[in-house]
């Protein structure tokens, strides 16, 4: 969120702050992808961390909107950094590794959710070209992004949480896990609205109910 607010106060604060975010951030998020693939994967175990704090239908709704446009307004932060390999720009390397995640955590819906990450990426990464070839003030997309990327948080904790939850966000008690598995949980949500796979619904509230009996104990 720091970066972020860093990324509104002027031109040579914001590259600053977003070079850091890619050689220090995305490259981080490679390797913590990298030694997950190592594991042995269980989708319901994957599901159960993140749904066991999103469990209330608003806030649901709340990161179903968000989380997709907290990760379209990363995407154009990193569109703006020179890419470390000519072609291969920073964008298209952080929906790379969450789609390595989310592919290996579930097959199917993660494969759909991949082809949205690299699209969203592809967007980003154009809108942010447009500006430069059309010579317009510098930054105007991270710009918005930032006001956008801003109420996305505070959507998601104060309403979300603070509010209709009731609980704490997932990040405070795992990060990584958080980030990695917040764009799969929300589509996966929307999927099940969709009627899909009902039994793995099942048994996905069924986790949840048991870990919030366990913390109520």
């Amino acid at each position: 969120v720091a970066i972020v607010f860093s990324l509104l106060l002027g031109a040579g604060v914001s590259q600053r702050a977003r070079v850091g975010l890619c050689w220090v951030a995305i490259p981080g998020l490679m390797a913590c992808v990298g030694t997950k693939l190592l594991r042995t994967y269980d989708t319901v175990d994957e599901l159960t961390f993140y749904a066991s704090y999103h469990s209330h239908p608003m806030n649901q709704l709340v990161h179903i909107v968000c989380v997709p446009l907290l990760l379209f307004t990363v995407f154009v932060f990193a569109a703006y950094v020179p890419p470390p390999i000519k072609g291969l720009t920073w964008p298209l390397l952080g929906a790379g590794a969450w789609s390595l995640h989310h592919v290996r955590a579930a097959p199917l819906v993660g494969s759909a959710v991949s082809c949205l990450t690299f699209a969203m990426a592809l967007v980003a990464s154009a809108v942010v070209e447009r500006e430069r070839r059309a010579k317009t003030r510098a930054g105007n997309a991270a710009r918005y992004a930032g006001v956008i990327h801003i109420f996305c948080w505070y959507m998601q904790l104060h309403p979300g949480h603070g509010v209709f939850e009731g609980r704490k966000p997932a990040l405070l008690d795992s990060v990584l896990q958080a980030f990695l598995d917040a764009p799969l949980f929300v589509w996966y949500e929307v999927a099940f609205a969709c009627g899909y796979d009902p039994s793995l619904k099942q048994e996905l509230d069924a986790a949840v109910a048991a870990r919030h009996a366990a913390w109520d104990l």
